[in-house]
């Protein structure tokens, strides 16, 4: 499903649906609660800062910097 988080070394079965806004883990896989809303911003901001370091590697590779 959309924003989902599976956490680290989770092991899902094959062809897992999982619903959307979930947080799983564990061997096997166990959905443990459904994301909050500060959950989800952790995500955004996340993905946000790693578009910043991405764009000042390739700026710094191009001499831009």
């Amino acid at each position: 499903g959309d924003w989902c988080i599976i956490a680290a070394g989770s092991v899902l079965a094959p062809y897992t649906t999982i619903p959307t806004e979930s947080l799983v883990k564990g061997i096997p896989g166990k959905i443990t609660r459904k994301l909050e809303e500060k959950d989800k911003s952790y995500i955004v901001t996340a993905y946000q800062n790693y578009l910043e370091k991405v764009k000042k590697i390739q700026q710094t590779r191009e001499g831009l910097v």
